[in-house]
């Protein structure tokens, strides 16, 4: 099972969570984490905060991470296809769509007519699932969806205080549909999952600890 370091950036820095609020990490250059990150681990994903909070994207940011060699994976905060196109410009290969930005499953009908290789992450809270629009369809319509419309891989993440069953059932049923699953969060890997996804800042913390 792989480790997917998760790097957020925010301004053009590197920064880490610390409570409710992100600061930025020891060594804020983007590019100098990444090369960091690079020499462990194949696949990166990328958060750009601020354009998951609706700012401006940070394209050239993007731009400059994605002249390496690594597998990047972009969270740019994408609910529906247009979205698509300048991040693909800016040098994006693997995107996310992720569950809380959703207006409807129509729109990942019409993600994937774009792009076959964009990645599902269905996210919970406390065993609820976060959808973006008014009505949130079961989690494993979701799935059904996503594996009709030619969907390979899979995020599943708890956000709440522990794992919930609902998200557990959710990696289950992605597992036994043929999903290739990660997971994240407070979710534990079980038999089958492809990988984990852990903050950059604590990989990396936890290395320089034991130096």
């Amino acid at each position: 099972m792989m480790t997917i370091p998760a790097l957020s950036i925010r301004r053009g820095k590197a920064v880490q969570r610390s409570g409710d609020r992100y600061e930025p990490m020891d060594f804020p250059d983007p590019l100098y984490v990444l090369k960091r990150l690079a020499k462990e681990h194949e696949t990166i994903l990328v958060l750009d905060l601020d354009a998951i909070e609706g700012q401006e994207p940070q394209f050239k940011v993007m731009q400059k991470l994605s002249e390496g060699d690594s597998d990047l994976w972009f969270d740019v905060g994408i609910d529906g296809p247009n979205e698509l196109y300048d991040p693909f410009m800016s040098g994006a290969v693997r995107l996310l769509a992720c569950s809380k930005r959703l207006p409807d499953l129509d729109a990942l009908a019409k993600i994937a007519e774009i792009s076959p290789d964009v990645i599902i992450s269905l996210e919970f809270h406390d065993g609820c699932l976060l959808w973006g629009g008014h009505e949130c369809p079961k989690p494993e319509d979701v799935l059904a969806f996503a594996k009709e419309h030619g969907y390979a891989e899979l995020i599943i993440a708890e956000f709440g205080q522990s794992g919930s069953d609902a998200a557990g059932s959710a990696l289950k049923k992605a597992l036994e549909t043929g999903f290739k699953v990660y997971v994240a969060g407070s979710l534990q890997p079980c038999e089958g999952v492809a990988g984990q996804i852990v903050s950059a800042s604590k990989l990396m913390g936890e290395k320089d600890g034991g130096a």
